[in-house]
């Protein structure tokens, strides 16, 4: 049977019964994790104030890069010969 085969997506397959607790799970699991995820922020709240009223500090800038000498090379300088 393959998966485009509408059997497939029936309840009654074999396959159907089996996910369902799955997904269920995973289900419930995700609501949990998401529960937990809101709540009082008010001490983060207060500390982006404070950290927003710090004065900024100063960036230095970023250093000069001096140009470099264009130059050239021959693969046989780089390469060591083999012949005899």
């Amino acid at each position: 049977m393959s998966i485009t085969d509408p059997a497939h997506r029936t309840p009654d397959h074999p396959r159907a019964r089996r996910l369902r607790p799955g997904w269920l799970l995973a289900a419930l699991a995700t609501a949990l994790l998401m529960a937990g995820c809101g709540g009082d922020i008010s001490d983060l709240e207060r500390y982006v104030e404070r950290t927003k009223q710090r004065p900024g500090g100063e960036i230095e800038p970023i250093p000069e890069i001096p140009p470099r000498k264009p130059s050239s090379t021959r693969a046989t300088s780089v390469i060591p010969s083999t012949a005899p």
